[in-house]
């Protein structure tokens, strides 16, 4: 099997444990504020990590170059936390959607990476059906799918945050030899500390009664482990043999993974306005990234 080939096995394990991300995340604010869990979750993540990241070749800028790089996938987590206190795991799986537009677009602007006539068309319609996701709220009453507008703004914004951070880390482990072990130890490391001081700054409880109920110290340590430790390791590295676009095909099978346990497990509901603007993020995004798909299969 080819290096290409592996990371495209390597994409779909990542884009199945994030697409539980939203639900996951939702059942454990109930009983942790945003920033405690955050803490929690990627505390103990650089923790795991740290023996491999000791043995790491580690270049000298290292630290200046990717701590303030970080801040980006910290505005992805913090962002998504904040989000989806008001919105519902189900629009924050379409709204993450339009991760491959945004890629497509900031790859050709900031890395060079060719973005044809059909990844621009693409783009357009995807964005289209993200807003119509975003407002859907303002003109709705009552709680929906749709969610909270300002949480929906929130999720946007930590999309626009993680699209700025994979365009980067495909520039970082292609051009500058950044380990994905380093990016990633590094990126855990920032996040556990920021998140730290936001929580102490607000006044956060970093305890919880629920810590005595097993199922939810399980649904922690799967936060940790399988959809923070594995997928951020392995995401850098299938990075370093595909384009951030097709990297970014992954969103493909999250929506699907994240709107099931939505429906399954929260009990979130679909509604008309809803479906139409989702539908047209998806033809948006097939048709930005269609191509990618096949040369990807093929390849």
């Amino acid at each position: 099997m080819t290096a290409r080939k592996k990371a495209l096995a390597a994409l779909l394990l990542v884009s199945v444990l994030w697409g539980t991300a939203g639900v996951t995340a939702k059942i454990l604010i109930q009983e942790l504020d945003p920033f405690v869990v955050l803490f929690y979750r990627f505390g103990f993540a650089s923790l795991i990590l740290l023996p491999w990241f000791i043995k790491a070749h580690k270049p000298t800028h290292m630290w200046r170059t990717l701590i303030p790089f970080s801040l980006l996938s910290i505005g992805n987590a913090i962002f998504f936390y904040l989000g989806i206190v008001h919105t519902t795991a189900v629009a924050a799986s379409v709204i993450n959607t339009s991760t491959p537009l945004l890629t497509a677009f900031f790859s050709h602007a900031l890395i060079n990476e060719r973005t044809s006539k059909e990844k621009i068309t693409g783009i357009i319609i995807g964005l289209f059906g993200t807003l119509i996701i975003i407002l859907l709220p303002l003109w709705k009453e009552g709680k929906s799918i749709g969610g909270d507008f300002i949480g929906n703004l929130f999720i946007l914004l930590s999309v626009t945050n993680w699209t700025l951070y994979l365009v980067g880390s495909r520039k970082f482990i292609s051009q500058e030899k950044f380990s994905p072990i380093v990016m990633t130890e590094i990126n855990f490391l920032t996040l556990t500390c920021v998140s730290l001081i936001l929580a102490l700054i607000t006044g956060q409880s970093f305890f919880t009664s629920a810590f005595y109920n097993p199922s939810y110290v399980l649904l922690l340590i799967y936060a940790t482990i399988p959809v923070t430790v594995i997928t951020f390791g392995l995401f850098q590295w299938v990075i370093k043999h595909i384009s951030a676009t097709t990297a970014s095909l992954k969103d493909y099978v999250q929506l699907t993974v994240g709107m099931g346990l939505s429906l399954l497990i929260l009990g979130e509901t679909i509604n008309t306005p809803f479906i139409i603007g989702s539908a047209i993020v998806i033809i948006g995004v097939g048709i930005s990234t269609g191509k990618a798909i096949w040369r990807t299969l093929r390849g």
